[in-house]
């Protein structure tokens, strides 16, 4: 794997690195948010990324402006601000928010970004990958208005927050994993894009 993108240490976000790890399926670059470790973080997700270092991983650190290249577009990061992370954030709040660029198509990929926050990485997108799981407390009508997806996905378990992004959806197609599954997105060209869903057995 040539990269892997950990939003924030929370273990419903890092605690995917035990699979790789015990898969022995080897990562070339591990990114995490500038200050990973400063704000409150689940305290189990340290000693993965220290086990995934050790496996030979090089781990680099993202703020606000930096940008990853990609074979068909790049990664912008607008989220975190380098050297405004305290140990008073919760890790939401602090961790990346990225703005995709491939082949034509944009997304803004939020992470678990609140509300409180959302004004500072608002941006028109194609697709939208919904803060926090939906949370009531992440989204809201005018942020899903200024960004203006043709669609949503959201990471969820939680019925009471589809039916949340349902009502804010409106007649924007939405995705969410609890009823979906997996979700692939195939990037066509010129903007042109095509989703696929998998439930699982």
């Amino acid at each position: 794997m040539e990269l892997l993108i950990i939003t924030h240490l929370h273990s419903d976000h890092g605690g995917g690195i035990r699979a790789l790890l015990d898969e022995g399926i080897p990562v070339e670059v591990c990114y995490l948010p500038f200050a990973a470790q400063t704000p409150l973080i689940d305290e189990e997700v340290l000693p993965l990324i220290d086990e995934l270092q050790q496996s030979g991983t090089e781990i680099r650190y993202l703020s606000r402006g930096d940008v990853i290249p990609l074979p068909s577009g790049q990664l912008t990061v607008l989220w975190p601000l380098r050297d405004r992370v305290s140990s008073l954030h919760d890790a939401n709040d602090v961790g990346l928010v990225l703005q995709a660029e491939i082949a034509g198509v944009t997304m803004l990929l939020t992470g678990d970004l609140s509300a409180s926050y959302a004004p500072y990485v608002t941006r028109p997108a194609d697709i939208l990958k919904a803060p926090h799981h939906g949370s009531k407390a992440a989204n809201t009508a005018d942020f899903i208005a200024a960004v203006s997806p043709q669609l949503i996905l959201q990471s969820n378990r939680l019925e009471s927050r589809t039916l949340h992004m349902q009502q804010l959806a409106g007649d924007i197609p939405l995705y969410p994993t609890d009823s979906c599954g997996t979700v692939t997105i195939r990037f066509l060209g010129d903007g042109v894009f095509e989703v696929e869903t998998m439930k699982g057995p």
